[in-house]
């Protein structure tokens, strides 16, 4: 692993807002406008999976999740695209429509600044906002 990936999550739902913040350890490989960023879950319900964000031509992300809960999500700017959201609850078909796909990679590590709202059957469920940021360790 050579990077410390840190994930701030703002979710709007019906006008309350939810914090979280997730950090860890992950994998950092790529170039300026196409880069993945993986690392290992480790919130209740996700613990064990392995994500893998992959920005592509910068205003595109590609959010994959293998283990017990796979799941993946297309975040395209000014696009809306659908998907399956395997939760222990059940599988939801949902969409998602990105407002905002910004990233930045160097050779200090990458950024990613994504704003998007889920729906359910064309139905508003919630707008979120996800800044990752993917640091490289110093070597020892």
């Amino acid at each position: 692993m050579n990077c410390i990936v840190t994930i701030k999550h703002f979710h709007d739902v019906d006008g309350s807002m939810e914090n979280s913040e997730l950090t860890s350890v992950g994998e950092l490989k790529g170039t300026a406008d196409n880069f993945t960023v993986s690392y290992t879950e480790n919130s209740d319900w996700l613990s064990g999976c392995v994500t893998e964000i992959t920005v592509k031509n910068g205003l595109r992300a590609e959010i994959v999740r293998r283990g017990k809960y796979a799941t993946q999500i297309i975040a395209e700017q000014g696009k809306r695209h659908n998907f399956e959201y395997v939760t222990p609850f059940g599988r939801i078909h949902m969409g998602i429509y990105a407002s905002k796909v910004k990233s930045e990679f160097n050779e200090n590590g990458a950024s990613l600044d994504l704003c998007y709202e889920f729906d359910r059957e064309g139905v508003h469920i919630s707008k979120t906002r996800i800044k990752l940021s993917a640091k490289y360790k110093e070597e020892k």
